[in-house]
């Protein structure tokens, strides 16, 4: 607590001497930066309006003469041969009314040249189920005809007969000759044969682009159809929305001079326009973007003037900012490094108070039974000696279990004190393991383990602390049992692997989360999964101390569900 005192008084001297002098320069540095930028941007400002009305000017006029050379040249009809890089969308209004793009579907309607034959087939077809019949009679009128409207209806009357005769090979022939022949057209429900047929042949590489720049003269509702085809939603701006503006806020001008072009700004979109035969008004929305990425740069260098860019006083506001920023940078460190210091104190007295409470528990559970039991053999009464044996059998087993945390408390102790001290001699490595595992083999027996073991039976030299090697392997096998979870089963194997012996144990419990197999060897740290036996986190912190000492190291493969497997890896003595 006295450490924490004197680092928290040296925090309160450092702020006072140090850093609250500093601030204060900084901040009145910084005030004087602001004027004098503030000085420079009102300058630059009015520089940038008179900069900015020449160039809006001049895009106007810009603007202008590309929309000459558009809308005079192109027929106010769709499909629209011309698509300049500034026309993001084309628009026709007669007698006041949008009539492309178009809101509503036209009216069904007939191609010129259908016959009585060509209805008296869809009868066939639809009313009376003669699928065939029906199919014969279109295919007749597509041979017969002469007109392509009407070729291009009894081709598509086959398609669709061939489809639900399942006969899908006629039927995608008949659907691209559709497409390649007659997809211009359009059928008696204003709908483009080539984007049926496309769907119907499940071709929809580019469709979404084709429906989006004004590739077909489509209605809102038949846009809406086909994008819920293709499982798309409209982008925006699109030109539906567009149609839709213009019918709430365009007003034209009049009286509309011919040859006359005229400019029109909606909330969001620029327009170009002109007048046509009697009330047709002809024109298109600017393309904002194109507009701002080429012809802006474009003009402003056709006028000399530099792009846009913060001016160099905001460079400059940078520059000293940056520096203030570095300044305090150092200062803060100098503060983090103290809050540090304190701050791991703390997490430590925490840590330690958490470890005095689970060591408590821990040794607790071991003395509470052989009391219990030794009580019970104490009153006398006649027990059997099958049940007597059993008592005595608790009675040791909780004995051993309480020498080995008692053992694991001292040697963390130990190592916290810097005392500990390993007598590395030559030994036999495999006859201290596996005598260390047949004495803990006792113990998994009756705890219901079921423990495998292959031990290799030559080994090199090596120099080892036999004390220290048995409480790593205990500590392995120890917290086997701890995470095992519903399993019983833990294999215990060693293995030469070229210069070095590698013991491994492993389990088939609960597992480690990737994010925890570094912290399991820390001191103090214990699994969130392992329930109520999760120890008080100093046993693979010993098991990695100890590999260290003898100059090896623990390695841990683990899945969730799955298990555990501990490895410890000898070097072969040089």
């Amino acid at each position: 607590m006295d450490g924490r005192k004197r680092l928290t008084r040296a925090i309160f001297i450092y702020l006072f001497a140090i850093a609250a002098p500093a601030l204060v320069l900084l901040y009145l540095g910084l005030q004087s930066v602001q004027r004098q930028h503030k000085a420079i941007r009102t300058l630059a400002e009015s520089n940038r309006v008179l900069a900015n009305e020449k160039v809006a000017a001049e895009l106007e006029r810009r603007g202008v003469e590309l929309a000459y050379q558009c809308l005079l040249e192109q027929q106010p009809s769709p499909p629209f041969r011309l698509r300049p890089p500034i026309v993001r969308h084309y628009f026709v209004i007669e007698n006041g009314a949008v009539v492309f793009p178009r809101l509503l579907t036209p009216l069904p309607h007939e191609p010129d040249g259908a016959t009585q034959a060509f209805r008296d087939a869809e009868t066939l077809e639809i009313r009376e189920g003669k699928i065939r019949e029906a199919l014969t009679a279109y295919q007749a009128m597509y041979d017969a005809s002469t007109s392509k409207p009407v070729k291009a209806l009894a081709l598509s009357r086959v398609a669709r007969c061939q489809e639900r005769l399942q006969d899908r090979h006629a039927a995608a022939m008949a659907w691209r000759t559709l497409e390649n022949a007659y997809g211009d057209l359009y059928d008696p429900l204003h709908r483009p044969y080539a984007l049926t047929a496309r769907l119907e042949l499940n071709h929809l590489d580019g469709l979404y682009e084709d429906l989006t720049q004004d590739r077909w003269d489509l209605s809102a509702e038949q846009f809406d159809y086909y994008l819920g085809r293709l499982n798309r939603k409209p982008p925006p701006g699109n030109r539906f929305d567009l149609a839709r503006e213009l019918g709430e806020r365009f007003r034209p001008a009049a009286p509309l001079r011919e040859g006359e072009i005229y400019s029109y700004t909606l909330p969001h979109d620029k327009l170009y326009y002109r007048g046509g035969r009697g009330d047709l008004v002809f024109g298109f929305a600017v393309d904002d973007h194109w507009l701002q990425q080429s012809l802006l740069p474009a003009v402003r260098r056709g006028l000399g003037l530099p792009q846009m860019e913060e001016p160099d006083s905001t460079r400059g506001l940078w520059v000293y900012g940056g520096v203030t920023a570095a300044v305090l940078a150092v200062l803060l460190l100098g503060i983090l490094m103290l809050v540090r210091d304190v701050a791991r104190e703390t997490q430590m007295n925490r840590l330690r108070a958490e470890f005095v409470g689970a060591a408590s528990h821990e040794l607790k559970t071991p003395i509470t039974l052989i009391r219990l039991y030794a009580e019970t053999l104490l009153d006398g009464k006649d027990f059997p000696e099958e049940e007597r044996r059993g008592f005595y059998g608790i009675i040791a087993r909780e004995s051993e279990r309480l020498g080995q945390l008692v053992q694991k408390v001292l040697s963390f102790s130990r190592i916290e004190r810097g005392e500990t001290e390993y007598s590395l001699q030559e030994g036999d490595l495999g006859a201290v393991i596996g005598q260390t595992v047949e004495v803990y083999r006792r113990y998994l027996e009756r705890a219901g383990f079921a423990v495998e073991t292959s031990m290799a039976e030559t080994l090199p030299g090596f120099r080892f602390d036999s004390g220290a090697v048995s409480q790593a392997v205990v500590n392995l096998l120890d917290n086997a049992v701890k995470y095992s979870g519903e399993s019983r089963f833990v294999a215990v194997r060693l293995r030469r692997d070229g210069g070095a012996a590698v013991l491994e144990v492993e389990d088939r419990g609960v597992g480690i989360p990737a994010g925890q197999r570094e912290k399991i060897f820390e001191r103090f740290y214990r699994a969130p999964n392992g329930g109520a036996k999760g120890g008080y986190g100093i046993g693979l912190f010993l098991v990695r101390h100890i590999m260290e000492a003898h100059s090896g190291r623990v390695e841990v493969e683990s899945e969730p569900g799955r298990g555990s497997c501990f490895r410890l890896v000898f070097p072969v003595t040089a």
